[in-house]
């Protein structure tokens, strides 16, 4: 047994072919006891031990570096890449693996993979507007990217919760207003139905302030001009040219039944100068019937001829 070996503890068959690593990890076995689980080695906590010497204190030291850096479990088998390319390994367990031998080829390998995920920094791109202007678009660092996303985000929910009121409003005009096209609809039907005209279906093409069935707000927002379907008025005549018909046919009856009265004082009816002309002639024929009554009546002591007798020769008058 080598002096070496008996200062560490060893035998000296065991000694022969310890490298210095072995010698740390076996010292760190025994002061933390590596516990195996099915996830991640832990470790307890550390256990006191008899230092005897120097030798003994640099190796302890040694093995508590060892183990708190996590250099005991080199080498490691780790997956080629942390970014799982899921088309290509449906199973995580498919994806290759590599080996990490030293704390350096793990730096190496971390920062690859960092490298993979945040992606290339700084970003650039070009952006164009809606003038059709190009602009070059720098992003130096996954912070200014953040602060930039994130005050796009604060904008768009405040525009958003200024959108979603005016929204609403809108639902409530255009409500109002279809109720209103109903209602001026049905007028109008009506008016149709009642003055009796014709009309037929015919297709109207009328300006918008928009375009339809467009796959981007951009083209969406464009004027057009689209086609719908409206009526239009089939009589040859018109609401005018029957109100003159109807003036003149009352001016031909109104001459063929309207006689003067009086000269300035008007216009009489037929049936009023009937009327007032049979009033006139029963009136008259009470008179004469009085008269007849005076001079034939023998009864009649005043009478002026008492031998005289009337013939009524007059003749009937029937209107």
């Amino acid at each position: 047994m080598t002096k070496e070996g008996y200062k560490l503890g060893y035998e000296e068959n065991e000694f022969e072919n310890k490298t210095i690593e072995d010698i740390i990890k076996d010292y760190g076995k025994k002061q933390y006891e590596v516990r195996q689980s099915t996830q991640t080695p832990t470790i307890n906590p550390i256990k006191d031990f008899n230092i005897e010497n120097n030798e003994q204190l640099i190796v302890h030291f040694l093995a508590s570096l060892f183990f708190r850096n996590g250099f005991h479990r080199l080498p490691a088998k780790v997956p080629e890449s942390l970014l799982l390319d899921r088309d290509k390994y449906k199973n995580p367990k498919d994806q290759p693996t590599i080996n990490i031998d030293d704390n350096l080829e793990f730096t190496e390998y971390l920062i690859r993979n960092l490298d993979a995920i945040f992606g290339l920094f700084p970003l650039e791109f070009n952006f164009t507007d809606e003038k059709g202007d190009k602009n070059k678009i720098k992003v130096p660092n996954i912070s200014e990217a953040l602060i930039e996303i994130l005050g796009l985000l604060l904008g768009v929910q405040s525009n958003t919760d200024a959108n979603i009121a005016i929204g609403m409003k809108t639902l409530v005009e255009a409500a109002k207003a279809g109720n209103a096209s109903i209602i001026a609809s049905d007028i109008a039907r009506a008016n149709a139905e009642y003055l009796g005209y014709k009309s037929k279906e015919t297709q109207k093409e009328i300006p918008y302030s928009f375009t339809p069935n467009q796959t981007n707000l951009k083209d969406s927002l464009k004027d057009s001009k689209q086609k719908i379907v409206s009526f239009e008025n089939v009589d040859k005549d018109n609401l005018t040219d029957d109100i003159k018909n109807i003036l003149i046919a009352a001016q031909i009856i109104k001459a063929a039944l309207v006689q003067p009265f009086n000269g300035a004082d008007g216009f009489m009816t037929g049936d009023s100068i009937r009327d007032l002309k049979k009033d006139f002639q029963d009136k008259y024929n009470e008179e004469w019937e009085s008269l007849l009554d005076y001079y034939a009546n023998p009864n009649n002591a005043n009478k002026p001829f008492k031998n005289a007798k009337i013939k009524d020769k007059s003749i009937p008058n029937n209107p």
